[in-house]
C-alpha cells in the first residue's frame, strides 16, 4: 500500500495501479485498497473502472461504511442521483444497523 501511495504522489499512476492489483489479489477485503484504486482512477477520469471498483470493494467489503458512501458520492459528481441513491439502499440492506448509512 504505501509504494502505491508513493507512486500515486510521484505521478506514476499506471506502476501504483499495478501495485494495487497485486495487493489486492493477496487481501482481497482490505478496503482501503479499493478506496487508494478507485481515487487514482478517478483522478485519470476511468469512469468506468471506479464504479467496477466500487462494485467489487462493496461486494468484498460489505461492512465498510465509508466503501458505499464513497460510492455514492463519486456517482453525485457524475450527476447521476438515482444511481447514487441506489447504492446507498443497497448498503442499508447489507448493514441495516449501521447509523452512518441511514
Amino acid at each position: 500500500m504505501k509504494s502505491a501511495i508513493l507512486e500515486r504522489e510521484l505521478g506514476d499512476y499506471t506502476l501504483a495501479l499495478e501495485y494495487l492489483e497485486t495487493a489486492l489479489s493477496q487481501y482481497p477485503t482490505f478496503e482501503k485498497l479499493y478506496m487508494i484504486k478507485a481515487g487514482i482512477q478517478e483522478k485519470i477520469e476511468d469512469d468506468r473502472n471506479v464504479r467496477e471498483t466500487f462494485a467489487i470493494g462493496c461486494k468484498e467489503c460489505r461492512t465498510c461504511e465509508t466503501l458505499w458512501i464513497l460510492a455514492s458520492r463519486f456517482e453525485e459528481r457524475r450527476g447521476q442521483i438515482i444511481k447514487a441513491r441506489a447504492i446507498l439502499n443497497t448498503a442499508r440492506k447489507q448493514n441495516p444497523h449501521n447509523a452512518l448509512l441511514w
